[in-house]
């Protein structure tokens, strides 16, 4: 009778172990809602080759200084908003700039491009996690200098944006490299 009564009691144990465990992992759509809100840019940095876009004769990789007073540069413009989209799945939109030269006798213009990537809640790995999709553009916005976007770092209150991207200098050269994008609610 008392094995009886130890495998109940260690299979009680277990289950609420389990259940504990459960528990701790589980994102459900009320715990997703804390993602939600607009979120501003905090700091952006460039990981090609140094350039210098705000003609100061030094180059650097913090864009945000390089784009600061720049003819079109506007931080405000630049913004994420994150939404519910369903039940495991948020929906990040973000406005970024992309610095594009139409012509070289024109003065140069920061032109801004949207982005929208959606990330789905995963609590079935080992450790739960976004599992976020990869922004392609349409091959007409490849000349836009945009080639692929993907979200990194996503928690309730910050989330990175990688944009693998072209900037285009005066001259028109364009020069490949990651546009990291730093977003803070």
């Amino acid at each position: 009778m008392s094995n009886r009564i130890y495998c109940i009691k260690y299979s009680l144990y277990v289950l609420l172990c389990i259940l504990g465990i459960a528990g701790c992992t589980k994102e459900d759509s009320n715990s997703l809602s804390r993602y939600e809100g607009v979120y501003q840019l905090d700091s952006m940095y460039w990981t090609g080759q140094i350039i210098d876009i705000n003609g100061d004769g030094i180059g650097e990789r913090d864009l945000l200084h390089e784009f600061s007073g720049y003819p079109g540069f506007v931080k405000e413009w630049i913004s994420g908003k994150v939404e519910l989209f369903d039940n495991s799945t948020l929906s990040f939109h973000s406005v970024v700039p992309i610095y594009v030269t139409s012509e070289p006798k024109v003065q140069p213009d920061i032109k801004y491009y949207e982005i929208d990537i959606k990330a789905k809640w995963r609590n079935d790995w080992g450790s739960p996690d976004f599992d976020t999709e990869t922004f392609e553009p349409l091959i007409s916005d490849i000349n836009k200098g945009v080639r692929r976007a993907v979200l990194h770092n996503i928690n309730d209150s910050s989330y990175e944006l990688h944009v693998d991207c072209s900037i285009f200098t005066q001259e028109l050269s364009p020069i490949q490299g990651t546009i990291i994008f730093y977003f803070k609610k």
